[in-house]
């Protein structure tokens, strides 16, 4: 299976000049620091959610289909070099929170259930109080990661991205 089928698209860089005044953004820290892509950005810029954006959110044709995520995430990332399909699963998830929390608010209601009593609560979780975990790899020229086995065998991996854990897994699933 080829997960990389797709070839880039030479895309011109961002440039805040060419940002409409009216579009409100903010430059938001990638938890991989940019080590999972070839490119190395590690932060990227964000517009912030718009009326238009909810009008989308609240399209329950886009949200059965489960693209929302996706159209949201292309219209939000103002740098149209980077590939939304490309984006690894942390990165793309800390700016999805970041969308949320700064649209809605950063506190986000949720239903615990105790695991030993089995009493559920409700209760909110405070979004801007997330801390990632330490993201410590160095990625090669192709955001590509070493590792040494025991017996001293080296292993090149990556991160995957949304899309490319798609393939696997419909490429896993057409063989049963």
């Amino acid at each position: 299976i080829d997960i990389n089928e797709e070839k880039s698209v030479d895309v011109k860089e961002f440039d805040p000049r060419d940002v409409p005044p009216e579009v409100m953004y903010d430059i938001i820290d990638l938890p991989s620091h940019g080590e999972c892509y070839a490119h190395k950005k590690g932060k990227l810029p964000v517009a912030y959610l718009t009326a238009a954006d909810e009008n989308i959110i609240a399209s329950p044709n886009l949200y059965n289909n489960g693209n929302l995520l996706d159209i949201i995430l292309e219209r939000k990332i103002l740098d149209k070099s980077i590939r939304v399909k490309d984006l690894c699963s942390g990165d793309r998830d800390a700016i999805i929170v970041w969308l949320r929390a700064t649209a809605y608010d950063t506190l986000f209601p949720i239903n615990a259930r105790n695991p030993e009593t089995g009493k559920k609560k409700k209760t909110k979780i405070d979004l801007s109080r997330l801390k990632y975990k330490p993201f410590k790899l160095k990625g090669d020229e192709n955001g590509h990661f070493d590792y040494t086995t025991e017996n001293g065998d080296l292993i090149k991996f990556k991160m995957l991205s949304k899309a490319e854990q798609q393939k696997l897994i419909e490429y896993t699933f057409s063989k049963y």
